[in-house]
């Protein structure tokens, strides 16, 4: 289980992503109205491209939610069978991991937001820069790193969210809503 607790406990910005992947999850819609609902500027089709599981996450650990990893749950999808999408995958993960930082810091103003964004990730890309030339003599290559440094670089550009008041949702609570 995630909790405050969870929240609290990290010195850095909280490892939300640890808590899984929204491609699976159930949420009571009520709550997530409670909420604001999922922040339209990070999602698919958005800004950040993917990233609104771990920014709702972040907002329910902050308002003082829970949330319940169930190990035993199953999905099944499709594994990237080639570079191409791998790299495409690995590019829109850096590139929507930082630009829901960055929506995260708008809302919640916790600074670990932004030192994880603008000071932990490059640490961890450079890290993985200097890595690259003995992994390639050792013969495994990192064919990630550029993916995943494109991807940051270009989340840049949207640093103005950290600074903007989130929308507010049009959705409404109403009497009899589906609550499940």
């Amino acid at each position: 289980m995630f909790d405050r607790e969870f929240l609290d406990k990290t010195a850095g910005s909280p490892p939300v992503w640890d808590i899984g992947a929204g491609a699976n999850m159930a949420v009571r819609r009520r709550r997530v109205l409670e909420l604001g609902g999922f922040d339209e500027r990070v999602g698919p089709g958005a800004a950040g491209g993917c990233g609104d599981d771990s920014e709702y996450w972040h907002r329910v650990l902050h308002a003082g939610g829970r949330i319940v990893y169930e190990p035993r749950s199953v999905v099944r999808h499709r594994h990237r069978d080639n570079w191409t999408d791998l790299k495409r995958q690995a590019y829109g993960y850096g590139f929507g991991h930082i630009v829901a930082l960055f929506a995260q810091y708008g809302r919640q103003r916790d600074r670990r937001d932004l030192r994880r964004a603008l000071l932990t990730m490059p640490l961890w890309l450079l890290g993985r820069a200097l890595k690259a030339p003995v992994r390639r003599l050792a013969g495994k290559p990192d064919r990630l790193a550029g993916s995943w440094l494109r991807g940051y670089a270009g989340a840049l550009a949207h640093l103005p969210l950290a600074f903007r008041a989130p929308p507010v949702s049009d959705h409404s609570l109403k009497a009899g809503a589906d609550d499940v």
